[in-house]
C-alpha cells in the first residue's frame, strides 16, 4: 500500500539492476560495475587472508629498515611477503638444543655498540652464550613463475646471490644474504673469550651489517624498477622459447653422439665376422682391412717346398 520494496539482482558481470515495484510497474535501474563485483581471484584472496593474520614473531612487526620495501612488494598483485627480517646481531643464551628455551641477551638490527654488547654479555646466563649475525632473509609467495624469476634477478643483482625459488603450485621466493656467522662465546654462565676478541667480533659484524644495508637499498630500488605484469609474461615467454630450444639442441647432439657410438660398435662387429671368415689384407696407405677376393687369392704367391 504505497511501500516502496527493493530487491537487488546481479544480471552480468558488467552491470546489476535494481527491480523496483511499486503500482504494478517495474523500473529497472542500471548501476556501474565495481571491482567488488569482479570474479574472486585465489592469489588475491590468499594475499588478503595472510595479510590479515597477527604477526607470530617476537618483536611484532616489521623491522624499521625494509618496511618500506614490505609495501613496495605488497602493492604489487604478484606477491605477497610472508615473513622477514633485516638482519641483525645479537647474544643468545641456550640453556638446551631446543628454540623455545633461548633468550637473547643482546640484540640490535643497527650496527652494535661495542660496551653495550659487553655489558649484556657480563650479565648471568644459563646454558651457552652465542654472539651471532645474520643478514637479510625474505620469503615471497609470487603468483607465477614469471614474477617470481623478475623478482629474483631484482635480488641477485642486488647481490643476494644466495636466493632461490621452492614450489610448482604455491611458488615462495627466498632473497636470503650471506653475511652471516656464529660462535660460542660463554659456558656455564661466564664468558671464554676475552672481551677484546668480543669487539673484534662486533666491528666484524657491523660491517657485514652496513654491506647487508646497502644491498637492501639496491634490492628496493631494482623492485621500483621492475616491469609490469605484460613485460614479465612476455620475458617468461622468451625464457621458455629458449629453454625448449636449448633442449632441442641438446638432444639433436645426444642423438648424434648415440648414433656415433652405434656406428662404432656395428664397424667392430663387421670387422670380427671379416676375421672369423678368413685371412685379410692391411692397406698401408689408408690403414684400412681388405677382405681377399679371388683375383688376390690366386695372385698370393705359394710358399716353396
Amino acid at each position: 500500500m504505497g511501500q516502496r520494496l527493493v530487491l537487488a539482482v546481479m544480471v552480468s558481470w558488467s552491470m546489476r539492476y535494481f527491480l523496483a515495484s511499486r503500482q504494478s510497474k517495474i523500473y529497472i535501474v542500471p548501476v556501474p560495475w565495481s571491482s567488488s563485483m569482479a570474479p574472486q581471484d585465489p592469489f588475491l584472496k590468499m594475499k588478503r587472508d595472510v595479510l590479515a593474520r597477527k604477526d607470530k614473531s617476537r618483536e611484532g612487526r616489521i623491522d624499521s629498515a625494509i618496511v618500506r620495501l614490505i609495501g613496495l612488494l605488497n602493492a604489487d598483485d604478484d606477491y605477497c611477503t610472508t615473513s622477514s627480517c633485516a638482519g641483525r646481531i645479537q647474544l643468545i643464551a641456550k640453556a638446551s638444543s631446543r628454540k623455545d628455551q633461548a633468550a637473547w641477551s643482546f640484540k640490535t638490527h643497527d650496527p652494535a655498540d661495542e660496551e653495550q654488547l659487553i655489558m649484556a654479555a657480563r650479565k648471568p646466563f644459563a646454558g651457552e652464550l652465542w654472539f651471532r649475525q645474520e643478514g637479510f632473509i625474505l620469503h615471497v609467495r609470487c603468483r607465477d613463475m614469471e614474477a617470481a624469476y623478475a623478482l629474483l634477478d631484482a635480488g641477485q643483482r642486488a647481490g643476494f646471490k644466495h636466493s632461490g625459488i621452492t614450489g610448482r603450485r604455491n611458488i615462495v621466493l627466498e632473497i636470503r644474504g650471506s653475511d652471516a656467522f656464529d660462535t660460542i662465546v660463554g659456558r656455564d654462565g661466564g664468558l671464554i673469550v676475552e672481551e677484546l676478541y668480543l669487539r673484534i667480533l662486533t666491528k666484524i659484524a657491523n660491517g657485514k651489517l652496513q654491506e647487508n644495508s646497502r644491498r637492501i637499498d639496491r634490492f628496493e630500488l631494482n623492485v621500483r624498477m621492475l616491469p609490469d605484469r605484460q613485460r614479465r609474461c612476455e620475458a617468461g615467454n622468451r625464457d621458455k622459447e629458449q629453454v625448449k630450444k636449448n633442449r632441442q639442441r641438446r638432444t639433436g647432439k645426444e642423438e648424434q653422439a648415440k648414433k656415433n657410438r652405434q656406428r662404432k660398435i656395428d664397424d667392430k662387429k663387421k670387422k670380427e665376422e671379416k676375421k672369423k671368415k678368413g685371412s685379410y689384407f692391411l692397406n698401408r696407405s689408408t690403414n684400412r682391412e681388405i677382405t681377399p677376393t679371388r683375383s688376390s687369392r690366386a695372385m698370393k704367391p705359394s710358399s716353396t717346398m
